[in-house]
């Protein structure tokens, strides 16, 4: 069904997203259904299937960076847990910044992607975060 393992035509992407799809809504449905399951872990794991949608979503019209929007939920993550968070440090915020800039960084001096490929994913990752707290 995909012609690498490395997913570069956009094309292989769209069946690997569907089958991640599926999983999140699972596991979010689950999550969210769970008694004893803190409301941070309901909203990451929400906000993880709606990344992958919106992931896929772009993947139809063009090859958005997986590894950006990943890394935009992350920080979009740690930002808006450090604002509940009553012991918030900077750690919260450096660190997920840190490991975005490196990974990003990373896929733009490979070749992997290019500004805007990279850009549009951080983007889908942070906003999916954010509709995912919101809900």
């Amino acid at each position: 069904m995909i012609r690498s393992l490395s997913l570069e035509n956009r094309q292989d992407r769209l069946v690997g997203f569907i089958v991640t799809m599926f999983f999140y809504f699972w596991a979010s449905y689950v999550f969210r259904n769970l008694p004893d399951t803190p409301p941070v872990a309901a909203h990451f794991i929400l906000g993880t299937f709606l990344a992958v949608c919106g992931a896929w979503m772009c993947t139809i019209f063009y090859k958005v960076s997986i590894h950006a929007v990943a890394m935009g939920g992350l920080v979009s993550f740690a930002i808006l847990f450090s604002r509940q968070d009553v012991y918030t440090s900077g750690l919260y915020l450096t660190i997920p910044i840190l490991i975005a800039g490196i990974v990003c960084s990373s896929r733009l001096i490979l070749g992997a992607h290019n500004r805007f490929e990279m850009v549009s994913g951080f983007l889908v990752g942070v906003i999916a975060q954010m509709v995912s707290w919101l809900i």
